[in-house]
């Protein structure tokens, strides 16, 4: 089997699809397809799956499915998702460099044979980074704009409790046309974060050079899908398009030990979180953290909040659910139906119908399998999904599967692209 042909497509986009195709293989061989890379983090993952060759000896990841079923339908993107860390914590999350460039090795050969065909290919997009503005109560930002240098709408990008720069996500949405700001805003601390300063802060971004029109669109997930919110809801002149994947409906309280901890201050609307549940004791709050932690499991936080909203009463949900009719829009609304963090599937669907029945374009997409945060381009199609994440200082379980989620991450690209290229220009799949 040493003649072997291996086709992978030697550069790609991170989210594009990706075709593997082996050919010159015994008509019903079976081919094992071997994907190796290394994050930023120097952690190394692999995946080894299993296909038949069809009559013709042939292998193509774009419509022959694994002999494991692992996902069906076909996807070029499977073998992608599968990847799992050689060494590690089960769910650890992969490491993107900020440029977002990734380096696959390719391997195949058929169980019958020696060794067969072998490639190293690199899977990579191009971005122009530039200095992005400074404004209060943003802890670092990133701006990537299109390679011609001219103003385009402008995108900002706000990432959920973990933290940190969705870099490689802003290069990735310049890359398809649109001027893309990622901030780390999410308070390490339990002290809060000034919208105020935020409000401020997108006024700096809009009147930028290289940001086309006076509104900007918002993209966040999970908590930063809130803050898209809130900020949308207090700046209607400036803000236009939202995408929310993992969204709430109402402003949450912050999960730390205090539960009088919260995370939005100054001027939101609305101005109150829905209340922490009660506990009962600073010990008893201890222990919902400590018995995961000793049992080195990840914290589940969907009966938190379940019991929030249950322990709060209608009357304190009502005071403190996010006023959606009085942003601009058009709104975008995602959500797996596995969120292990919060309910996002119903209260997205409560978003997108108090928004449409004040007259806004909005649209709700449902992701069955998936888990919390499935959304493009924080999530790339071309990536594994992880698990967990790290967030409030603990390890935070983000349900589903990973072949769901991947599928959602693949879906949730041409979703965000054609919504964003309707309404807010740039490029559509």
């Amino acid at each position: 089997m040493a003649d072997m042909f291996l086709d992978v497509p030697p550069v790609s986009g991170l989210s594009d699809p990706f075709p593997i195709r082996v050919s010159d293989v015994s008509p019903g061989g079976v081919v094992r397809i071997g994907v190796r890379t290394t994050d930023a983090a120097g952690v190394a993952w692999s995946s080894l799956t299993e296909f038949t060759a069809d009559s013709e000896g042939r292998v193509d990841t774009c419509s022959s499915l694994p002999g494991s079923a692992e996902w069906s339908p076909a996807n070029s993107l499977g073998p992608l998702w599968t990847l799992r860390p050689e060494h590690g914590t089960p769910g650890y999350g992969f490491s993107l460099e900020p440029s977002g460039a990734v380096g696959l090795d390719i391997r195949v050969r058929s169980t019958g044979a020696a060794l067969g065909a072998g490639a190293s290919r690199t899977i990579g997009r191009r971005a122009r980074e530039v200095g992005a503005p400074t404004a209060p109560g943003i802890t670092a930002a990133r701006f990537f704009v299109p390679d011609d240098g001219a103003p385009h709408p402008g995108v900002v990008l706000l990432g959920g409790a973990e933290g940190g720069l969705p870099a490689a996500a802003a290069a990735e949405l310049a890359d398809r046309g649109w001027s893309t700001v990622a901030w780390d805003w999410f308070p390490r601390e339990s002290g809060g974060v000034d919208v105020g300063d935020l409000r401020a802060a997108l006024r700096v971004f809009v009147d930028h050079q290289l940001v086309a029109g006076d509104r900007v669109a918002l993209i966040g997930r999970g908590r930063g899908a809130e803050l898209a919110l809130l900020l949308a809801v207090g700046e209607p002149d400036l803000v236009g398009p939202v995408v929310a994947h993992s969204p709430t409906d109402v402003r949450t309280n912050d999960p730390h030990a205090a539960p009088s901890a919260t995370t939005y201050l100054g001027d939101a609307c609305p101005v109150l979180d829905l209340p922490a549940p009660e506990l009962g004791s600073v010990f008893a709050r201890l222990r919902s953290r400590l018995r995961p932690a000793l049992a080195h499991r990840p914290l589940e936080l969907a009966s938190y909040y379940a019991d929030a909203r249950r322990e709060a009463g209608n009357e304190a949900v009502a005071a403190a659910r996010i006023p959606v009719e009085h942003i601009r829009g058009p709104l975008l609304v995602t959500a797996g139906t596995s969120d292990a963090v919060w309910d996002s599937e119903t209260m997205a669907g409560a978003l997108a119908q108090h928004a449409a029945e004040a007259g806004i374009d909005a649209y709700a997409v449902v992701y069955p399998g998936a888990g919390h945060g499935v959304g493009w381009p924080f999530t790339p199609a071309g990536l594994p999904i992880p698990d967990t994440a790290t967030a409030y200082g603990s390890t935070v379980l983000l349900g589903g599967d990973r072949t769901s989620s991947g599928a959602a991450a693949t879906r949730s690209r041409d979703v965000v692209l054609e919504f964003l290229g309707q309404v807010h220009g740039g490029e559509t799949p």
